[in-house]
């Protein structure tokens, strides 16, 4: 797909504004280029200072790393992210929070080998993308391994990722390098 919006250009935005998208790249997962959707979603100004700052607070949020990555990479199979699959393979990988199997089964129709804490994570992503709202099985068996400021961040998390996909795959943010791995096709919802 061709972009409909491109990454803007330092010339195109304030001073402000490029050092915001520059320390955004700096503090990312070392090797991994997030400079498309940056330099993109950069072009509104006041939306990118608050998006930044959310992104930030997420990432560096409640729930375990490894939970975090789990709600990511489903999000990115429900909404068919190629953008955000593409980059959070690599960062669960890096932070050696999932193996690569795991991040593989992510994908599955099946969710086995998963803890019932993390079906309920899978779970979650599904419930919210079809019906807006989780279950009371799912919301049950996650509150028993989180407190309710967790709770609260797995539903942001969610939904901040599914906010970012509709809008990368909306104006066609390019993947970069040639390491990034699109949605697998056997892909589907549980």
């Amino acid at each position: 797909m061709t972009p409909r919006i491109s990454p803007a250009t330092r010339d195109e935005l304030s001073p402000e504004n490029v050092a915001r998208i520059e320390a955004s790249v700096a503090s990312g997962v070392p090797g991994i280029s997030a400079d498309n959707a940056f330099w993109t979603l950069g072009r509104h100004e006041r939306l990118f200072k608050g998006y930044c700052a959310f992104a930030v607070r997420l990432f560096n949020g409640l729930i375990p790393r490894r939970d975090r990555e789990i709600l990511i990479l489903r999000t990115a199979i429900v909404c068919r992210s190629d953008y955000e699959w593409g980059q959070h393979r690599i960062v669960a990988e890096h932070l050696e929070v999932l193996t690569v199997e795991e991040i593989g089964r992510t994908a599955d129709i099946e969710w086995a080998g998963w803890s019932d804490h993390e079906r309920a994570l899978l779970r979650a992503v599904d419930e919210l993308n079809a019906d807006a709202r989780l279950q009371d099985t799912t919301w049950e068996t996650l509150a028993k391994g989180y407190d309710d400021g967790q709770l609260v961040e797995v539903l942001m998390l969610i939904g901040f990722y599914h906010m970012l996909a509709f809008t990368v795959n909306t104006v066609g943010v390019e993947l970069e390098g040639d390491d990034l791995e699109s949605v697998p096709s056997q892909a589907t919802e549980n």
